[in-house]
């Protein structure tokens, strides 16, 4: 209470208008024993010994409106702040939608005979010599990422890369002789046997992925020039979401129930072998296929309730 009075004194103070919060931690009421469970795995230890303090408090889940309104009763112009507030975000995503921008406001055309003129001249300085063995993987390549329309992309990751000379493209890309004839890799997929359609085929749908690692000593000015070169609306940071395959949240839940590490190999073994062999005539609930897992592999307490909390981690 403390801390409300203290924010809405700020408020009047300073003249910013207030807004209504909960610090959410987690969608729904009954959620906390979840994130407790995130916790500690996050921490490396068990629930039994798990701090109170690294963990939210139990209120702080996503409060419908009139659990909120009902909550700040002394200041509903903070509700109504953050219902406007709402309001005004950008909730239209398009996930499956690819938005690239064009390389220096050129056309697909222009584009593609760029990167046609760039690898060409970069297998020059490559080989020396551009054999039919080296052309013909030239031309396949960029028949794929002209069909795919993903010249730009190349030109784009190719000036990036020419900033900082001490860079290595690596993963599938390897496998790319037109990354190999920009400079964004340096392996030769030709003396290697490295097939391109790791990389890109004209039936893969997703947009190239190509990583590059810089020098730990450049990369704060390559990331600098990036923003720069192309604007703050054309480039952004992302980060990682990881998520657990459900043999690796089976571990890492029991782990944190502070079961046996042998006791959780044997176990998370024999539910990978299983869980598909239940013999269900239609899809079952997340209950109905624990229970019959339970009965099948004759598992104890706490297991059920570890399988339970795996399915959601």
């Amino acid at each position: 209470m403390f801390q409300i009075h203290a924010s809405l004194l700020f408020s009047r103070h300073t003249g910013l208008p207030p807004v209504a919060t909960n610090r959410v931690y987690f969608a729904h009421i009954n959620d906390f024993s979840t994130h407790r469970l995130l916790r500690a795995i996050a921490h490396n230890t068990t629930l039994s010994r798990l701090p109170g303090e690294v963990c939210c408090a139990p209120t702080q889940w996503l409060m419908p409106a009139a659990r909120m309104t009902a909550r700040f009763p002394h200041t509903p112009e903070a509700v109504a702040n953050t219902l406007r507030i709402a309001e005004t975000c950008h909730t239209d995503w398009r996930f499956g939608e690819t938005i690239f921008p064009a390389f220096r406001q050129l056309t697909d055309d222009d584009a593609f005979l760029t990167l046609k003129k760039q690898t060409y001249a970069g297998a020059q300085d490559r080989y020396g010599a551009i054999t039919q063995a080296i052309r013909d993987r030239i031309e396949k390549e960029l028949a794929i990422i002209r069909h795919k329309r993903f010249a730009h992309y190349f030109l784009v990751v190719e000036e990036i890369v020419r900033q900082a000379p001490r860079t290595c493209g690596r993963g599938s890309v390897a496998s790319s002789i037109v990354s190999y004839c920009l400079n964004i890799t340096h392996v030769d997929p030709i003396k290697h046997n490295l097939f391109f359609e790791r990389f890109l085929n004209p039936g893969r749908k997703d947009p190239p992925d190509i990583d590059i690692d810089f020098p730990w000593d450049e990369r704060d000015d390559i990331l600098k020039w990036v923003f720069e070169c192309y604007g703050k609306r054309q480039a952004a940071m992302v980060a990682n979401q990881n998520s657990l395959g459900f043999r690796a949240a089976i571990r890492e839940v029991a782990k944190v129930y502070g079961m046996p590490a042998k006791e959780i190999g044997k176990v998370s073994s024999q539910v990978t072998r299983h869980k598909d062999l239940l013999g269900f005539p239609a899809l079952p609930t997340n209950e109905q296929w624990i229970r019959r897992l339970s009965q099948v592999l004759k598992l104890e307490t706490p297991w059920r309730e570890i399988l339970a909390q795996a399915l959601k981690a």
